[in-house]
């Protein structure tokens, strides 16, 4: 495995700088054009499509590049409407073997194009994949495919709806049980399908958006899975995805507090100073919900350390009043987030952003980022809501009763789940377009400190 798993990246890096991606839509254009059905006349394209998407699936299993490039090209939309075919009672293989060969690979495609390139997740929803595939459902121990996929791209009241009305946690918890006892750490179904407890996990971490899935989560013992896979006989990888779903499951009450989940906190506080960024990241933070917002974890000194939360003031600092404006926002929206930071620092406003996608001590820095300030701007969208790092600052905030004035960046997004209550009757700013960025927004932020004699008005335009 250790030889192999490189192999496979190298072909896949090949397969990326051949266009390999493009390639592939322009075969499932081909074929689409022929028909699928495997008649003598066209049986060499859907021949050759079928070859196409073998091959796709093994080795976009290890090249979040490749996934990505199949986004950009299309590629997501052609494999969705291949699997919508390949179901539909016109398509009519004489080989049903073959046929079901053929949609087990294009979905095996699907989930390792959202599952590492989460980012392939807007064109899903385009291509209209929640309903798609939520409709060739079964009900059973087949679906597991189908339901890894849809984890990803559901939005929160989908996710309570598949997982409450099918028992789809139950069954990829059983899944997950299995994984976790055998040595490989692989669980298999009935169909000798197999999946990594890496890719349950993670399946599951992602459709616990929702609160009441997490209950579902501890409910059916996934919590006993999930502390199996922090102790040192798993991966790194798995440590990360173990790390990460503790991290978002502790949001909830009813399971950081309970004996199984606080006495994880040695080992938890022991990952916390792991030389792997991400555990370390999802580690302390895991800790900090669990022990309710309190800073106890020690980081070590690391090399890759970012500027102090007092020189990151100092550089952005203006005159003006004596604390500063916190950006709390979710990476896709730096852009904007940029431009509106910008705005502030020329009208004269000291600033704290996260810009560098802070590591090693990023728990203490946002804590002092948070703690300091006198006024707070949410950025909202989906993805902010989704997010676990951006929940922490939002909720952090609130407990600390600093001033929140809330921009919506996303124009077909309504504050939900845990956003839309945390906000609850206050009204937002619009900063969805260009447009909206270049009128004057005279808003006013009311002083949160003694410090400030006056109260400051935030004007973000073009001037």
């Amino acid at each position: 495995m250790d030889i192999y798993i490189p192999k496979i990246r190298l072909v896949a890096e090949y397969l990326v700088q051949n266009n390999f991606a493009e390639l592939f839509v322009k075969i499932a254009a081909s074929t689409a054009h022929h028909g699928l059905q495997p008649t003598n006349e066209n049986e060499l394209p859907t021949t050759v499509l079928a070859l196409a998407t073998c091959l796709f699936q093994n080795y976009s299993d290890q090249c979040p590049l490749l996934c990505q490039e199949f986004g950009r090209t299309g590629g997501v939309e052609c494999v969705v409407q291949i699997v919508s075919t390949l179901k539909s009672p016109e398509c009519e293989f004489e080989d049903d073997e073959l046929l079901e060969g053929a949609f087990n690979c294009a979905l095996g495609v699907l989930h390792n194009c959202i599952r590492l390139c989460v980012e392939n997740r807007s064109r899903y929803r385009r291509a209209d994949a929640v309903k798609i595939l939520g409709g060739l459902r079964k009900g059973d121990i087949s679906d597991v495919n189908l339901l890894l996929i849809l984890a990803y791209i559901v939005d929160e009241e989908e996710s309570e709806t598949l997982a409450k009305s099918e028992g789809c946690v139950r069954m990829l918890i059983e899944l997950l049980k299995e994984a976790v006892s055998r040595d490989d750490h692989f669980g298999f179904t009935e169909n000798e399908s197999y999946y990594s407890a890496t890719e349950l996990l993670d399946g599951l971490n992602h459709l616990a958006i929702n609160d009441a899935i997490k209950a579902e989560i501890a409910k059916h013992g996934g919590m006993h899975c999930i502390i199996r896979m922090l102790q040192p006989d798993f991966s790194e990888e798995e440590h990360v995805v173990a790390t990460q779903a503790l991290w978002n499951l502790s949001f909830l009450d009813s399971i950081k507090h309970t004996s199984e989940v606080q006495a994880t906190l040695p080992t938890l506080q022991s990952l916390a100073t792991s030389e792997s960024q991400p555990i370390r990241e999802a580690s302390s933070y895991a800790v900090w919900e669990i022990q309710d917002n309190q800073r106890t974890v020690e980081h070590p000194n690391y090399d890759d350390h970012p500027p102090s939360y007092q020189e990151t003031v100092e550089a952005h600092a203006q005159s003006g009043p004596s604390g500063h404006v916190m950006i709390s926002y979710q990476w896709d929206s730096q852009d904007r987030v940029t431009a509106i930071r910008d705005k502030l620092i020329q009208t004269g406003y000291k600033v704290w952003m996260d810009v560098d996608k802070m590591r090693g001590d990023i728990l203490d820095a946002m804590a002092d980022a948070v703690e300091k300030s006198d006024v707070i701007l949410i950025c909202m969208t989906e993805r902010y809501k989704d997010s676990t790092s951006c929940r922490s600052e939002a909720k952090y905030a609130s407990k600390k009763n600093k001033h929140i004035v809330p921009l919506l960046l996303e124009a077909d997004y309504d504050p939900d789940g845990w956003l839309g209550i945390l906000l609850g009757t206050k009204l937002f700013y619009k900063f969805c377009s260009d447009d909206e960025m270049t009128k004057k927004h005279g808003r006013t932020l009311q002083r949160t400190r003694q410090s400030w004699t006056s109260r400051i008005n935030i004007t973000i335009s073009s001037s």
